[in-house]
């Protein structure tokens, strides 16, 4: 997990249940948290 990744993981519940972003932001921040994970689809290189 990188930097970006750990700190929108720490703050994903600020993010969601006080800035009230739109759908398509959560959405984005879930797949960069996310992103790498096999169990996601990630790829290995």
């Amino acid at each position: 997990m990188n930097i970006l990744q750990s700190i929108f993981t720490d703050y994903y519940k600020h993010i969601i249940y006080e800035l009230h972003p739109r759908p398509a932001v959560i959405e984005n921040v879930n797949k960069m948290i996310h992103c790498g994970d096999s169990s996601h689809g990630g790829a290995m290189y």
